[in-house]
């Protein structure tokens, strides 16, 4: 329910203004070469990929599922609990609502029609004034592009609730169902092979085309946690570094903006110590101004 901050939106208009950059060449030719290379969902991506850890699926409200790559998964897919059940992954329903019991912030096995009635739902909570806090929380506004770019499951069994249940199961083998996301220490993980596959194909189209190519790499607040994200980007400069392409890496983390000491990347960060919504609206404002300059001076 919660609706993607508009950094979303900002950056999807900035992929729109480089898809068109140079008469669309770049785009184009990165295009050209994958297809040769791969089978797409919607066609292959071009000039803009994203490589995200996180698992909201916020993405696909802006972006085209053949321009992300969810590296942990997203909650919106599922697979089968049982380590033995050979299922793939599966989209959950989008209306699809847990009840989340706000007291212990728990989904209960049954929905609230078997709870005591003094309990609440987190739709209840969601609805009233109040100030958020833990189990209870306001969203920003309706989704309007809810997963619009999300693709169907090809599984059309996958997905099973019995009436009055909770817990969604495998209809495959009867088993509970899980979020098809990585967790720590996690056997039984079921990754997006093609999209992976997808990722893989463009990062190795983007190396062989990088000497003709001025890439830019933007990290949002990725920390030192799990690094998944930061220790990607840093491959990819030293991979483009390698082949003789042009890169720069901007790094936006309040915390850790810096580049490793004596790495590749020091001599290819911008780095900028700042939440990411508040460092995306400013860079916004610097590029709007200058394409309006720009503008100017050529009606001059």
């Amino acid at each position: 329910k919660t609706k993607p901050h508009k950094g979303y939106d900002i950056i999807a208009r900035w992929r729109d203004d480089k898809k068109m950059a140079g008469g669309g060449k770049v785009d184009n030719d990165i295009r050209s070469c994958l297809k040769e290379k791969m089978d797409a969902v919607d066609g292959p991506a071009g000039a803009f990929h994203v490589f995200t850890s996180n698992a909201d699926a916020h993405f696909y409200d802006y972006f085209k599922a053949h321009e992300i790559h969810d590296c942990h998964g997203n909650i919106e897919l599922w697979q089968c609990s049982s380590r033995t059940c050979e299922s793939g992954i599966w989209r959950a329903p989008v209306q699809h609502d847990f009840f989340v019991d706000t007291h212990t912030m728990l989904a209960p096995q049954r929905k609230e029609t078997d709870l005591p009635k003094e309990y609440s739902s987190s739709r209840s909570i969601i609805d009233k004034e109040i100030t958020p806090c833990i189990g209870q929380i306001k969203g920003n506004g309706k989704r309007d592009n809810l997963l619009c770019n999300m693709p169907p499951s090809k599984d059309r069994m996958g997905w099973h609730q019995d009436e009055g249940t909770n817990w969604p199961k495998c209809g495959h083998c009867g088993s509970l169902a899980r979020p098809a996301i990585f967790m720590f220490g996690d056997f039984g993980w079921k990754y997006d092979e093609p999209q992976s596959k997808r990722w893989d194909l463009w990062v190795e189209t983007v190396l062989d085309l990088c000497e003709d190519l001025s890439v830019c790499i933007m990290e949002i607040g990725c920390g030192l946690n799990v690094q998944t994200c930061r220790t990607t980007s840093e491959q990819l400069v030293e991979f483009l570094v390698k082949r003789g392409g042009s890169v720069d890496l901007v790094r936006i983390n309040p915390d850790f903006a810096s580049a490793p000491e004596y790495s590749v990347t020091e001599d290819h960060i911008i780095s900028i110590p700042s939440k990411g919504l508040r460092a995306i609206e400013k860079i916004d404002e610097m590029y709007c101004s200058r394409n309006i300059n720009e503008k100017d001076q050529l009606r001059s």
